[in-house]
């Protein structure tokens, strides 16, 4: 919070105009994939699955995707 407020006095303007939308989409899918982990560390399960864990598989997907919309969507 220091640095942010060292930066609004520096910066002309608002500080937030001038940060991409793409942000966005990569601190929501950074959050999802966190949230995802947290409920895979919390969930026990009994039998373990033979090459990976369905949580694991669902974090890769939700950063490839986030990946891909990054890409996808224009600066």
């Amino acid at each position: 919070m220091l640095i942010l407020a060292g930066l609004d006095l520096v910066q002309p303007g608002s500080l937030l105009s001038v940060v991409s939308s793409l942000h966005c989409v990569t601190a929501s899918s950074a959050m999802l994939a966190t949230s995802v982990v947290i409920m895979g560390q919390l969930y026990q399960v009994e039998r373990r699955r033979w090459l990976m864990e369905p949580d694991a598989m669902v974090v890769i997907l939700i950063v490839l995707g986030s990946l891909s919309l990054v890409y996808a969507l224009p600066a």
